[in-house]
């Protein structure tokens, strides 16, 4: 973490690596604290702009997260947030759009409409639904000239 804090990210990665071996010898390869080690193994990659490789390590953090807690879980939904926070970076916005739904869906279902985490996640979805409609009506403008 104090790696990861002086943006000292390769070295806070050699020590993430080192602590996801460890974690994966002695609680096996589904467990929460994998889960939670792909997290902040994914966050870094993301914090070096290194997108595609993030998604990779998210993507493992969900697969272990719904085998542990299921796909309608609140860790699930943070973790469907924190996927579609990095297809926002590559402005993938079909991506972020489906992610973020089905965020909201589940955040909504645990905590309710009012709860300020779901309205966040509803405000990021509106934005991200307006960025893929620009997208769209740019691709469709330059499509007509």
């Amino acid at each position: 973490v104090v790696y990861k804090s002086q943006g000292r990210y390769d070295e806070a990665l050699v020590l993430y690596q080192q602590s996801l071996q460890t974690t994966i010898r002695l609680m096996g390869h589904r467990h929460r604290a994998v889960a939670a080690t792909y997290r902040n193994i994914g966050a870094l990659y993301e914090m070096k702009l290194e997108f595609d490789t993030a998604l990779e390590y998210h993507q493992r953090d969900l697969q272990n997260t719904v085998f542990e807690l299921g796909r309608e879980s609140a860790e699930a939904a943070q973790t469907l947030y924190n996927i579609a926070a990095v297809y926002w970076k590559k402005q993938e916005w079909g991506q972020v759009v489906c992610l973020f739904e089905e965020a909201l869906q589940i955040r909504t279902q645990l905590f309710g409409a009012e709860d300020p985490v779901t309205e966040d996640t509803r405000s990021w979805l509106k934005q991200a639904q307006a960025m893929q409609e620009k997208q769209l009506t740019g691709a469709l403008d330059f499509e007509v000239i």
